[in-house]
C-alpha cells in the first residue's frame, strides 16, 4: 500500500488549504439590516452548538480558529502523507459550514437564507472542504490500486 501521495493529490490538497486558510479571514454573510450581528466575520464556536450569537467572540474561541487548524491538518496531511489529517482538515470546514448555515437559517427573521446572501468566505469554506475530501477519495483510490 502506497504512501505517497499523487502530484494531483497534493495539488487539491494544497489548494483546500489556501481556500480555508482565506475563508477565515473573510466575510461569510452580506450585512441584514434588520440582523447586523449575522453579518460579523467571526462565529464563536459555541454558537454553532448552542445556537446563540455571540457579537464579540475571542478568536481563540471562533470557528475561523478551528478553520486554522484545519489548514495545519491539510498541509501537515499532506507533507506527511497522513491521509487521516488530510481527512480531518477536509471534513471539519464542511461540518463548520453545515452547522453555520443552520444556525444562520435560523436566526434570520423570515427564515430565507439564499445563495445570493453567501460571501466569498462561506465559498471558500465549502470549496476548501470539497477539495480537501476529492484529495483523500483520489489518494485512497490510488493507494487501493497499488
Amino acid at each position: 500500500m502506497s504512501r505517497r501521495l499523487s502530484p494531483v493529490s497534493g495539488v487539491l490538497a494544497i489548494l483546500a488549504a489556501v481556500a480555508v486558510l482565506a475563508a477565515a479571514f473573510l466575510p461569510w454573510l452580506g450585512a441584514d439590516p434588520a440582523h447586523p450581528q449575522l453579518a460579523a466575520r467571526q462565529v464563536a464556536l459555541r454558537d454553532l452548538f448552542k445556537g446563540i450569537h455571540d457579537a464579540n467572540p475571542p478568536f481563540r474561541g471562533s470557528a475561523e480558529f478551528v478553520l486554522l487548524i484545519c489548514v495545519a491538518a491539510l498541509v501537515v496531511g499532506t507533507l506527511t502523507a497522513s491521509r487521516f489529517l488530510v481527512l480531518l482538515g477536509a471534513l471539519l470546514p464542511a461540518l463548520i459550514f453545515i452547522d453555520w448555515l443552520v444556525l444562520e437559517a435560523s436566526h434570520l427573521a423570515s427564515g430565507n437564507l439564499g445563495a445570493a446572501d453567501l460571501r466569498i468566505g462561506a465559498w471558500l469554506t465549502l470549496t476548501g472542504a470539497v477539495l480537501g475530501l476529492l484529495c483523500w477519495a483520489a489518494w485512497r483510490r490510488r493507494s487501493g490500486k497499488s
